[in-house]
Formats: structure tokens, C-alpha cells, sequence
């Protein structure tokens, strides 16, 4: 899979596309990352991670880290001067700006995609607690049926 994926991104769109896309996962990719931060709570109980404190502190910054990022965007679904649009530290224009001025987003495609990705992001975040809760459900039920 990552393989092809390579092969897709090296051989099969051009630079200025794959420029636009690693703008775009400033944020886009931030909250995906945010939210397999999060997801990670539900690893087995037989990993290292479950057995550590480890996952709570994942917990913790996923979820600082998505709330961070998708609240500036859910923001600007309704006030469009939120947008971070200008320049960052040592005077690099913001990915918002370069992707509308050099990539030709118009405004509610930026705020859109960026909407769209985070509410995919709370979707699968969802999926993945309704499956631990199924799981820790199925244990307690065998195991009260083994008694």
C-alpha cells in the first residue's frame, strides 16, 4: 500500500500538485495524526501501550492538538476573518495564504476541506470508541456467561 502510494506520488501528479498537497497537510494531516493519537486508547490489552501510562498522555495530546486545529476552522465556517491567513515566523506566508493566492482555492474551498477533514477525523474517532465499546461489551458478556 505505501508502496504504490509512493509510486502514485513520485510518478503520478505533478510537482506543483504535490506542493499544494503538503500545504494542504499542514492542518489536513495534523488532524488525522491527532486523531490515531487518540484512536491508540483502544489498543489490546496485551500491548505495552495499554499495560503504561502512555496511552492516557497520547490521549491527552491528540486531543489538545485536534481541538487546536479544527477549532479555528469550525470557527471560520461562520466568521471568514478567522482564516489564518498572513504570515508566520520569520516571515513565511501561512499555508492558508499560499494555498488560495498560489493555488488558486478559493476561500470556502479552503475552509471546506479543512471542515471536512476534521468531521472525518470525529467520524472515525467515533467508529473506533463504538468498536472498543463493542469489544469491552463482548468481554463482559463472555465472561458473566462463564460464571
Amino acid at each position: 500500500m505505501i508502496l504504490l502510494l509512493q509510486l502514485v506520488g513520485t510518478l503520478g501528479i505533478q510537482e506543483k500538485t504535490a506542493h499544494m498537497l503538503v500545504m494542504f497537510g499542514g492542518d489536513g494531516a495534523g488532524m488525522i495524526l491527532a486523531t490515531l493519537l487518540m484512536a491508540s486508547f483502544y489498543f489490546g490489552k496485551e500491548t505495552n501501550l495499554y499495560k503504561g501510562s502512555l496511552r492516557w498522555g497520547f490521549v491527552a495530546i491528540g486531543a489538545a492538538a485536534f481541538v487546536d486545529m479544527f477549532s479555528v476552522w469550525w470557527a471560520t465556517r461562520t466568521d471568514k476573518g478567522r482564516i489564518p491567513f498572513g504570515e508566520q515566523e520569520s516571515a513565511r506566508l501561512s499555508d492558508a495564504t499560499k494555498l488560495v493566492d498560489d493555488y488558486g482555492w478559493t476561500i470556502d474551498q479552503l475552509v471546506n476541506r479543512n471542515v471536512t477533514v476534521g468531521v472525518l477525523c470525529l467520524v472515525a474517532l467515533v467508529a473506533v470508541y463504538a468498536w472498543g465499546a463493542w469489544q469491552a461489551w463482548q468481554a463482559a458478556r463472555n465472561a458473566c456467561t462463564r460464571v
